[in-house]
Parts: structure tokens; sequence; C-alpha cells
């Protein structure tokens, strides 16, 4: 523990003011002789009065700021106010940049350890900077929270642009305002706040792209959906981390016209990828690069189940953007990604249509077309693996243990080529919810690090996959529909407007429906997701 530890606290300090003037006094005089001009200013400043010490040191960081900047009058009037909170006597310029770095690096190491002290030592910094005539110097601060928002207002500044040809343009003075951001010692990678904003520079880089004509359009099914899957997938993760990345209206305001520019440049994307989507199911044509879901067992499981054993969890509701957050959580956790050799990057699959539970769970699980219910899913898999498959019930464990006693002793059963389990989280909480703004991982998806630890210790492969995905709910335009679902309806409930389209084919229920290809789009009330 240093002295400025020591002196910050306030039993500490009222006892050094309870020593007698002259003592005091002899005993600062001799540190400032032994040329620490550091300690006897701090030995000054917490006799003074109730003011932390180590928020004196950050004022002081901004009075006396590191490197040559231009000085203003107000800096250099408060520089003369600040001498009251110490002795009096004209402040020594060395000392109070020593004074202010030790200052600094403890209040920034107590902020990485969660110390409870250190919002009110701030607090009281910026507050003494405000009584010194010199509020706007906490801006400048690389340590205090009105640097970071100054830092996150200088981005959304460089963020506002007219046109994505302006963007480009402006693209300098946004890289450069990310890394003053960046900089700041409170600009933590898992804050919301910063989170966002290097998602919000990544979007303005992927509108230059496009400025720039530097991205092919693709030309088939298969092509479309390896675009999303590799580009438009991350995306739509930046979008969502932000949409709700700040509380700032200023930033906001900002981020907004980064979102709007990113709505536009998808829409042409969905637009794009809804016709060739028709076209192939209309000429049931299999999307080059990719695999149909009623093929993923035998096409992508079985042969894996020739030499390691998957476990096969299918995550209900998981969109593209979804797993990568969960495929990075997963690689996080020690585990390594495969991918097809082929492709060199995760694999493509086609939900059936529409893209709901009960078609293409099923035909998932059994391989077939048409609608069913878990004991037909759970019937085909004994069928084709001798194997077991765990839907919600199942998985569920008596008290005190994380998975179900079958559930362990499948996975860990040598004999059992493939075991499957369904994992429902995602799909209930945007059917039930509002999880927009939830950060998927593997705490808050049921079962998901338990069975990947069991499929650790087995010594089995585990192979993600999802049934369909999820629009998540930001703003729609609502066309009540009879008879309709979510996203799609009935083809004789009207002629086909703006954002849908119509497919027809042996891939689709009924023959044909219409979709909304639009994500803000829905047929009945609005759900999150």
């Amino acid at each position: 523990m240093s002295i400025l530890d020591l002196l910050d606290d306030a039993t500490v300090r009222a006892a050094w003011q309870s020593v007698p003037a002259e003592m005091r006094t002899d005993l600062t005089a001799w540190f400032s002789g032994e040329r620490n001009g550091s300690l006897a200013m701090a030995l000054d400043a917490a006799a003074q009065g109730p003011v932390s010490v180590l928020a004196l040191g950050l004022a002081l960081d901004v009075l006396w700021p590191e490197g040559a900047l231009d000085e203003t009058s107000d800096q250099v009037l408060a520089r003369g106010r600040i001498e009251t909170h110490i002795s009096g006597r004209p402040v020594d310029a060395h000392a109070a940049r020593t004074y202010a770095s030790t200052a600094r690096s403890l209040v920034v190491r107590m902020e990485s350890l969660g110390d409870p002290a250190v919002p009110d030592v701030m607090q009281q910094a910026e507050a003494l900077l405000a009584d010194l005539g010199w509020q706007q110097g906490a801006q400048w601060s690389t340590v205090l929270p009105a640097g970071l928002t100054a830092r996150l207002r200088a981005l959304a500044d460089a963020l506002q642009f007219t046109s994505s040809a302006d963007l480009l343009d402006r693209m300098a003075n946004v890289e450069g305002a990310l890394t003053e951001l960046l900089q700041h010692d409170l600009a933590r990678p898992h804050d919301k706040r910063i989170e966002a904003a290097r998602m919000a520079v990544r979007l303005a880089r992927w509108i230059c792209t496009h400025e720039a004509g530097t991205t092919a359009v693709p030309e088939s099914l298969g092509a479309s959906l390896a675009d999303y899957l590799d580009d438009g997938a991350w995306v739509d993760r930046a979008v969502a981390l932000v949409w709700d990345g700040t509380t700032d209206p200023v930033v906001a305001a900002s981020y907004r016209t980064v979102l709007d520019a990113v709505a536009a440049l998808r829409r042409a994307q969905d637009n794009r990828a809804a016709q060739l989507l028709a076209e192939a199911t209309h000429r049931d044509e299999a999307p080059t690069g990719a695999v149909l879901i009623e093929h993923v067992l035998e096409h992508v499981v079985t042969p894996i189940a020739k030499s390691h054993r998957p476990l096969v969890i299918l995550l209900d509701g998981m969109s593209a953007p979804v797993a990568t957050e969960i495929a990075e959580a997963v690689a996080a956790d020690t585990w390594v990604e495969a991918v097809p050799e082929g492709r060199g990057a995760r694999l493509p699959v086609l939900a059936a249509l529409p893209t709901l539970t009960k078609h293409s769970r099923t035909a998932f699980f059994t391989g077939e077309l048409g609608d069913g219910a878990q004991a037909a899913e759970r019937a085909a898999m004994t069928s084709r693996f001798g194997a077991p498959l765990f839907h919600k019930d199942a998985l569920r464990a008596p008290g005190g243990e994380a998975l179900n006693a079958a559930v362990i002793a499948a996975i860990n059963d040598p004999k059992i080529a493939v075991v499957g389990a369904v994992l429902n989280t995602i799909d209930d909480a945007l059917d039930k919810q509002d999880p927009g703004g939830t950060r998927w991982g593997l705490d808050n998806i049921q079962h998901l690090r338990h069975l990947l630890d069991a499929a650790a210790l087995a010594g089995r492969a585990v192979v993600l996959t999802s049934d369909h995905g999820h629009v998540v709910e930001r703003g729609s335009e609502a066309r009540p529909t009879p008879g309709a679902d979510a996203r799609w309806r009935s083809s004789g409930t009207g002629p086909v407007a703006d954002g849908e389209v119509l497919v027809r084919g042996r891939r689709v229920a009924g023959g044909e429906a219409v979709l909304a290809w639009r994500e803000d789009l829905r047929y009945t009330s609005l759900r999150s997701g």
C-alpha cells in the first residue's frame, strides 16, 4: 500500500490533521527537502480538509498533463486556485506531475479490481475541477468518466455523415477518434459502450467497402447463403451491439445514422437473397456450398460419427449472428472449431420453408420434409443411429445435478455413436421475452456449458447447429393478416406486396407461401423475434 492509498483513508487523514501543525510542517518540509515534492504535496493536501488526495491527483493530471498541450486561460487560472487545496503556496509543476501519475495509476488499478471507493474519488475529482472554474478540464482526463464521455462524443461527431461518400472522406477522423477512445483507461473491452463504439466503426468500414464497389453481388442462392454467413451475419451482430449501445442521446443520434445506412444496404441484400431463394426453391435446386436441413445428419453428422462419436446440439432458434457469439464463447472454452475442408468456413444450412420449428427441426432429425413432433424426432434418431435424443424435459436433472443421469450415461457410453440434444433457451426467449440486447454465451443458454463439458470428458466431438433463426423485433410495420404467422402468410390471403416474396416448391409446406423478407415486417402482434 502506498502513502497515497493511506492518505486517502478518511481515518488516516483525520489522524494526520490531528498532529500538531508545527510537527506536520516540519515533516512535510523534510520530505520536500528529500526531493520528494509529490509526497510533501500529498501531505499538505491531506492536512487541508476532506477532499480525497487521489481525487486531487486526478485533477492535477489534467491541470499539468503529460505531453505538450495548448494551455487555456481557464486551465492556468485553475492551477492558481488549486493552491488553496494544497498548501497555499505555488505548485511545483514537476511534483504535481509525479503526484498525478501516481494517483492515476492507483485509481486505474483500484477500478480494475472493482474497488467501491473509485466512483466517489472520480466524482470528487470532477467536482473539484468545477469548483476551480475549469469543469471542461475533466473532459481531457484519460481516467475520469467525463473524459470517456468526451471521447465517445468525439467519435459520434466523426460519424455524423450525410452519404456513403461523405463517410469515406471522414474515415481517417473516425479511426482517430476510436483510437483516442480506446486509449482511455475506462475503455474496458467488455464495456457495452466500448463494444458499441467499436462495432459502429466496423459498420462504418463496411459501408465504405460498399461505397468503394469492392463487394460482389451474389448470382446464386449458394453464394448468397455463404455471403451472409461470412459477412452479413457479422454485420447483423454488430447492429445488435450498436442498437442499444448507449444512453447518451448525442452518441445515439450518430449511431442511428450508421444503423440507417447499414439497414439500407442490408435491405438490398435481403431482397436479392429472397429472389434467389424463390427461384431455387421453384426449380427444386439445392444451393451449391450449402446443405439442406433435411440432409445435415446424412451429409455432415454421419461422416463425423465414423470416428468422433459426436454430440449433436441443436439450439432452437439460433440465428447466424447469434451463432457467431456462441462459437466464440465455445472456442474460448478450449474447444477448437473444425470446418468442412472444401469450404474452409462454417457450412450454411437452408431451413425448410416457412422457417418454423415444426418444419425444420423435424426435417433435421427425420431427414424428411413435413410436420412432426418430439416423438417422431426421437424415433428417427433411434432408427438412424440407435441414438438417444434429449429434449427439454429429458435434460432436467434432480436437485444438485447439472444434467440428467441418463444424458451423462449416453454421452459416456462408447457404444453410442451419436447423442442428440435440443436446447430451447433462445427460441423461448425470442418468443416470450425481449432479449434484443442479450449477449449469448455458454452460461445463459441452459445446459450448454454442462453438455460441452460432458462431451469433452467423454472424448466426443460436438456439432452445433440450428433449425431456424429469428429476426429480432426493432420496430416493425404490422400487416395484420388472418391465419398468418409472424413472418409468413398463405398465398391465398392476398397478392405479394412490398417486402414479400412468393415461394413455391417441394420444400415449402403446403406447396407455396408468402414470406416476409423485410426485417421490419410482421403479420401478427409484435413479439421479440
